[in-house]
Formats: C-alpha cells, structure tokens, sequence
C-alpha cells in the first residue's frame, strides 16, 4: 500500500466483525480496518486467550471471504488492517495476519495496547513484534497506551 496509510477507518472487535458491518463500510469508502482485542484489568488465563485469538480470526477470515458475494474483492489492493492487541494476547496476531493476507490484503501496523501492562510485559511483547517487523510481516509497529513509562520499557 503506497503512503499515505488512511487516517480514517473502522474499528472491529469480536463483536462488530460482521460482513454486513464490512460492506457498508467498503461501500462508504473506509479502507483502513483496525482490529481490537478485549482488554481485561487481570490477566485470563492461557485457554481462553487461545481461544479468543482463534474466534477473531475465523471470524475475520469469513468475512473477507464472503466479500466476493457483494462483488467487492476489486477493492482488496487498496484495504489495509491495523491490529492493537495487549500483550497477553500477542500470539493472536499470527492468526489474524493470515486470515487477511490469505484474503490479498494486507496487514500494514500492530500496536501494543500498554494500558495495563507491566514494563516487563512492554518489553517482552516488544521484541517480538519487533521481530516480526524485521521478518516484514508488519510494516509498522506502536505503542498504544501507557504513557512514558510504556515508552521507556519498549
């Protein structure tokens, strides 16, 4: 996707993700999509966060499917998804980034929701995704949250 990325897009969650939520969007001219995860204060525990990963993913996958059947793939070079996940949940990020790019679009920024996060977690998440930009398989990568102390930890 060419600079500039599109400033202004939809967020999805568990929730929102639906194709009918999709194509209206599609058809008003949003390009960009950012995915969300939940954010719990405590921390679940691994079988759920597992599970959550999954559900949002074959639910993403889905519904990029099923745009064909409203005649809209001729869009895909032009969409482009951001993922914001806290660090419990950055093992998810794998699934979803297939699910879109098996779609031929393309998954452009991943930002660490920091919000409840120690600096531990902040730094351990960070260098994962920061692999993950150095193996391309995300353009970008943020902080989201956290204030200065989510900073000085990544």
């Amino acid at each position: 996707m060419p600079w500039p990325f599109p400033l202004v897009g939809l967020e999805l969650d568990a929730s929102t993700a639906d194709i009918h939520t999709l194509v209206n969007a599609m058809e008003t001219g949003i390009r960009h999509y950012h995915i969300t995860y939940p954010l719990y204060g405590e921390t679940k525990d691994d079988c759920r966060h597992e599970f959550e990963s999954r559900l949002m993913a074959l639910r993403l996958a889905e519904m990029l499917s099923r745009i064909r059947k409203h005649h809209l793939q001729y869009l895909r070079a032009g969409i482009c998804f951001s993922v914001r996940t806290p660090p419990y949940l950055i093992s998810a990020v794998a699934e979803v980034r297939k699910a879109i790019i098996a779609n031929g679009m393309q998954m452009f920024a991943w930002l660490l929701d920091a919000r409840f996060a120690t600096p531990a977690q902040v730094r351990e998440s960070w260098t994962l995704m920061s692999q993950s930009r150095g193996n391309g398989e995300v353009k970008v990568i943020g902080l989201f949250g956290g204030g200065m102390q989510a900073v000085t930890a990544a």
